[in-house]
């Protein structure tokens, strides 16, 4: 019998931007949300978590627009002015964190293939 893999959480990311001594606005995973505001608040600000009842449906479009359409990040950023990024290495995020690794403004700063935490570069 097939298993389901486990829910993994970002704790290497977590540990990596609780050493940064800036903080900021964080673009994230809904799923990771709950986890980075319980670790990083206030000093990182989550962009989203799994409260989508206190977003609105366009906010949460606009969210979906950037995963789907990445090349939609950079205009995204210049309205939130996200410090990081943490996102699962899989799924519908594949083609932002693809494009992130792409972006000369954006540098990898960790991965373990489960999960990725970029950071600003050099633009």
């Amino acid at each position: 019998m097939a298993r389901v893999a486990p829910f993994t959480i970002p704790k290497e990311s977590v540990e990596i931007l609780k050493k940064h001594t800036a903080g900021g606005n964080l673009f994230n995973s809904v799923r990771y949300g709950g986890y980075l505001i319980w670790t990083l608040y206030p000093k990182w600000r989550p962009i989203i978590d799994g409260r989508l009842v206190i977003r609105s449906a366009r906010q949460f479009a606009g969210y979906l627009r950037v995963l789907d359409q990445p090349e939609r990040f950079r205009a995204y950023h210049d309205n939130y002015d996200f410090a990081a990024a943490v996102l699962p290495a899989t799924g519908r995020y594949r083609r932002l964190v693809r494009h992130l690794y792409d972006d000369p403004g954006w540098s990898l700063a960790y991965t373990d293939g489960t999960q990725v935490l970029f950071v600003p570069g050099e633009s």
